[in-house]
């Protein structure tokens, strides 16, 4: 699998997808680099992740999606590691997300905290 910044040329492909979001949205937040395509070795989409920012500061990873037949293969902890390592380079020391509606995780790789 490959990652990389979604482009323009992503945007249909996402909004097929992506039913959490405004339409309206997703071509601002691919040209602010806050999605991301996976595709397969054929260089055929099978994925997409999206970030935005909580408070306006600190990145949180909304959405990992992949195809039914790419899930459980360990490719979206590779994204979201990749989406961490991304987010230390551009100086952020502070990560968010939320795998359920009651739980949100706050740190990085290293250090994760269940926030009461």
């Amino acid at each position: 699998m490959t990652i990389e910044w979604a482009t323009a040329a992503d945007e249909a492909f996402i909004a097929e997808r992506d039913h959490h979001i405004l339409a309206s949205l997703i071509g601002r937040k691919i040209e602010h680099r806050e999605y991301y395509v996976f595709r397969n070795e054929l260089g055929d989409r099978i994925g997409w992740m999206r970030h935005g920012y909580f408070w306006d500061n600190t990145p949180f990873l909304n959405m990992i999606w992949l195809d039914e037949q790419e899930r459980g293969k360990g490719l979206g902890k590779t994204a979201m590691l990749l989406w961490e390592q991304h987010m230390r380079e551009q100086g952020c020391k502070l990560v968010m997300t939320s795998t359920q509606a009651d739980e949100i995780f706050i740190g990085n790789s290293d250090t994760r905290t269940q926030a009461a």
